[in-house]
Formats: structure tokens, C-alpha cells, sequence
């Protein structure tokens, strides 16, 4: 299922005050459609600011079965203690519903997130069908406490994924290459797209490498194993590069593989490539990163991508375990090993500065 886009709205614009409106008259009328929400209490991101977010399910059964082009409309208000209430919104296009399907059985997922400073707010989220509209609302207060260098105010509100300017212009001209592998930090029961949270992560540790290190040229490869594509190679990763990264992570269908990539590839002949064409780059870089969850345990290194992987320049794998209960070993790891590069955690923020240390000093 596809994230189509989620959107803060300005506080007083024409559209926001529409959507007021049509919460007060949704919240004077009784909801019809089943909802199941799970939301997550503040938790700090890798772009130093607060993020919270929410899981939505709704029973298939409550969909139209057969849709050409079928939506779940998103409203959510977020009311700080001390600040100006906000709006998002949030519009997910549902595949096609099979109807071979357990509908008893089956929902539809998805999430939605944002950013916060310190401080309490009281939010609220419905979710509206697009085929003969129904809705149904919760609300929840989540309290995010006060802690040095955030970079986000107390009582703010903002994207969960904000803005990036690129990388300082005042910098050595030292190349650096990243594989972003795009796939979930968490494993759940059917995973179609990346959450929030997923996002967040990816971005703000990508972003927290570039912003901290001495790199003046940054050739970033985004690539998903479960789709084996790239979803974005980019050999000066810039503010317009970033906003086309984020867009890629939003539209990712971890569900759908094309035949014709399922015929011509394979997840290691996929990895394969990915290192043939970074060592044929005209100008090599000066160390190689390869960031993401731990995933692929099943895939072996052939001899081939064994070779490859020990002519890489000098090598840092920085990985998020994606489960304390599986191994921390798949093909990505299995790679950084075979360059002789070192294999780095990261489970916070707080562990993202070992990092960067590591990064600046394989740099020097």
C-alpha cells in the first residue's frame, strides 16, 4: 500500500480552516467504520527532534471490494499545551482488494508520523473512506520531555522528515559513496511499504553522516533487495536529490516485484552490479558506507562479489539491527567484511556520534 503524501498545513490558510470546520462536524456525529489505531509515544529521531506517530488498521470488509481507484482520507489535530494547533493530512491510495481474499481476516495498514518539541499535546486522527464515506476517530495525549539540543522548539510541530540544505560548501574534496538500503528497521507480520518511523530513520541518519563529516562530494545509491531496484542514484547528493530520496522512500511498494526484474536478476547478482558499477566510477571515492537494516540473512557472498567487495576503497558498514532475536549477519555485512571495513550499530541518535567519529577518522 502506497503512501501518496502527507502534508502540515500552514496554521492559517484557507484549506486549514477547512479542515477545522470538518472536525467539529465530524466530531458532533457517531463514526461508522471500524478502526484499530496504535500510537507511539515520542521517541527521539536521528534528526534530533521528538517523533511521534501512529498505526492505523481497517477491515478490508469495510472497503469497497473492487475499487478502480480507491483512498483512506487522514485528518489529523495536534493541539500543543503550550504552542498553535496543526493540521495534516494524510491520503493513501488501497490496492486493488483480491477477491479470493478473507475479508473476515485480512485489514489495510498504514501510518502516519510527525515531528515535536518538548512539551504535551492532545491529538486526534480520523480516518475517512473515499467509496460511500464512513469515518472513525481516536484521540490520544502523548508528553515529550525537555532535553539539550533539540532542533525543534517546545510546543513546535513539524514534519517528520524536515527540510535539508545539501551539504557546507566550506569542505576538503573528499568523496564519499552511501548505499541506503530501503527496507524496514522493524520486521512486521505484512510489511508493503516503509512507515514513518522507517523513513525518519534512513533520512536523518543519511543526513546526520553528511552534515558531520568533511565530505565535499557525496554519491548516494538508494536500493531496495525486496523490489531489487534503485530507487535513486545520485553522484552529488544535494537538497533536490534529498527531496527526490524522500519522495522515492514514500511511493515504495515492497509488495510488487516486476516480472521482467524477477527473470533478469537475483537479490545477489543485484548486490553484484551495485559493487561492479561503484568500483567503475571514473573518480573512486575516498570511503565507502553502506547504511540500513540487517535483512537479507539468507544470501551468501559468491565467489565473484567476494573478489569485488576487497577492491572497495576503505569500507564502514553502519547498520540497524532489524530484530534483537536475528543474527547480526546478512549479504550487506558479509560485503563490509570481505573489504575489510569495520561493522558499526547504531540504536540511536546517541550511537549515530561513534560513527561519525569513525567516518571522520577513515576519512583523515
Amino acid at each position: 500500500m502506497a503512501i501518496s503524501g502527507q502534508s502540515l498545513h500552514p496554521p492559517d490558510d484557507t484549506f486549514t480552516k477547512e479542515i477545522a470546520k470538518r472536525f467539529a462536524l465530524l466530531e458532533a456525529e457517531d463514526p461508522k467504520l471500524r478502526c484499530s489505531f496504535r500510537w507511539q509515544r515520542p521517541r527521539l529521531s536521528y534528526t534530533l527532534q521528538y517523533w511521534t506517530g501512529f498505526n492505523v488498521e481497517v477491515p478490508v470488509k469495510s472497503l469497497d471490494p473492487n475499487p478502480k481507484k480507491s483512498f483512506l482520507n487522514v485528518m489529523v489535530r495536534v493541539v500543543p499545551q503550550e504552542g498553535e494547533t496543526r493540521y495534516l493530512t494524510l491520503r493513501i491510495q488501497l490496492p486493488p482488494i483480491p477477491a479470493e481474499s478473507n475479508q473476515r481476516k485480512n485489514s489495510a495498514t498504514f501510518s502516519g508520523g510527525f515531528a515535536v518539541g518538548a512539551g504535551k499535546y492532545e491529538i486526534t486522527a480520523i480516518v475517512i473512506t473515499d467509496q460511500n464515506p464512513s469515518f472513525c476517530i481516536k484521540s490520544w495525549s502523548v508528553s515529550a520531555r525537555h532535553t539539550s539540543n533539540l532542533r525543534i522548539d517546545p510546543g513546535m510541530v513539524s514534519d517528520s522528515v524536515p527540510k535539508w540544505e545539501g551539504p557546507s560548501s566550506d569542505r576538503s574534496q573528499k568523496r564519499v559513496t552511501v548505499f541506503l538500503n530501503a527496507a524496514p528497521l522493524v520486521l512486521r507480520r505484512s510489511t508493503f511499504q516503509l512507515s514513518f518511523w522507517d523513513m525518519t530513520a534512513l533520512i536523518g541518519s543519511l543526513t546526520s553522516i553528511l552534515n558531520n563529516t568533511d565530505f565535499s562530494h557525496a554519491r548516494v545509491v538508494a536500493y531496495s533487495f525486496e523490489t531489487q531496484q534503485v530507487l535513486l542514484e545520485e553522484h552529488q547528493f544535494d537538497s533536490r536529490a534529498y527531496d527526490m530520496l524522500i519522495e522515492q522512500l514514500r511511493n515504495l511498494n515492497l509488495g510488487v516485484v516486476s516480472v521482467d526484474q524477477l527473470q533478469t536478476t537475483n537479490p545477489v547478482r543485484f548486490m553484484t552490479q551495485l559493487i561492479q558499477k561503484e568500483l567503475s566510477q571514473p573518480e573512486q571515492a575516498d570511503v565507502v558506507v553502506f547504511l540500513g537494516p540487517v535483512t537479507r540473512y539468507d544470501l551468501k557472498l559468491t565467489p565473484e562479489l567476494k573478489e569485488l567487495s576487497s577492491k572497495l576503497p576503505p569500507t564502514l558498514g553502519v547498520f540497524f539491527p532489524s530484530s534483537i532475536l536475528m543474527p547480526y549477519d546478512d549479504i550487506v555485512t558479509r560485503v563490509v567484511s570481505a573489504a575489510k571495513g569495520k561493522r558499526l550499530q547504531t540504536h540511536g541518535p546517541g550511537s549515530l556520534h561513534g560513527v561519525i567519529h569513525q567516518l571522520n577518522e577513515k576519512s583523515d
